[in-house]
């Protein structure tokens, strides 16, 4: 009798232990995240395929299509790496998705949402801002179907408030302009059919002009090529955007003295 008991207590013990276990594994186990955009995204585990139906039958121009994940980390740490997630499914389509962003897993677009709140404002603001001026960015990368730049600022010497306020002196504007840039930030802007890439055609590539002339193309592939004429694909020179709903309508490059 005694020996049952002591096998009953040992199964009880054996239970709790299991138990224990598996929620200190639970509990050391990170949610799946997602580095987008230059910050992490956290699944709510929440199923949001009929609003992403949805709004692609609003328009073809909804739910903007970010790109893949391209590498994974384990499920114990945090993605730092852009199109990286924690929990593989390398090559899983990631959407902008209402306040967040959507992955595609098995079929099925799961919601994720910034791991810090503040990060999605920068986000959303980038992706979806309409921008009557044109913007100074370095490009960073050219894609299929979007482009990766770092927004500067460009000051020409008419703006004396910004140039008193940031204390530019004349030797800092040589060429009557600054670029500034406090900090690097990629942003990840889409093109469409509609967009148009003007650049400087210096070797008469596109053109066949013996002397630099300026170009105009609705072909992403074009400007592609153009950018890879450029050490590492970067040209050391920011272009000019004009964007409307998160996509560029007009890239601009101009010539600097």
């Amino acid at each position: 009798m005694n020996k049952k008991k002591i096998m009953v207590c040992i199964g009880v013990i054996s239970v709790v232990i299991i138990v224990v276990i598996a929620v200190l594994f639970l509990t050391l186990t990170k949610k799946q995240m997602v580095f987008v955009s230059g910050g992490l995204f956290v699944s709510t585990n929440q199923d949001v395929s009929e609003m992403v139906l949805r709004e692609a039958e609003v328009s073809e121009y909804d739910s903007p299509y970010i790109g893949i994940i391209e590498s994974a980390v384990s499920r114990t740490k945090e993605p730092s790496v852009e199109l990286q997630s924690n929990f593989g499914c390398i090559g899983s389509e990631i959407i902008f998705n209402g306040n967040g962003i959507a992955v595609n897993l098995n079929g099925q677009w799961i919601q994720f949402v910034p791991k810090e709140p503040a990060d999605l404002n920068s986000i959303i603001q980038s992706e979806q801002a309409v921008y009557e001026e044109e913007v100074a960015a370095f490009i960073k990368n050219v894609s299929a179907d979007n482009i990766t730049v770092d927004i500067v600022e460009y000051i020409i010497d008419t703006n004396k408030e910004r140039i008193k306020e940031l204390k530019i002196s004349e030797e800092d504007m040589p060429d009557g302009y600054y670029i500034f840039n406090s900090d690097e930030e990629v942003i990840i802007w889409k093109c469409n059919a509609e967009t148009v890439y003007t650049f400087i055609d210096w070797n008469g590539d596109f053109t066949g002009s013996e002397s630099p002339e300026e170009y105009t193309t609705t072909d992403i592939e074009e400007f592609q090529k153009y950018i890879e004429t450029y050490d590492n694909g970067e040209p050391k020179m920011p272009f000019f955007f004009i964007i409307e709903n998160g996509y560029i309508k007009q890239i601009i490059e101009k010539p600097f003295a």
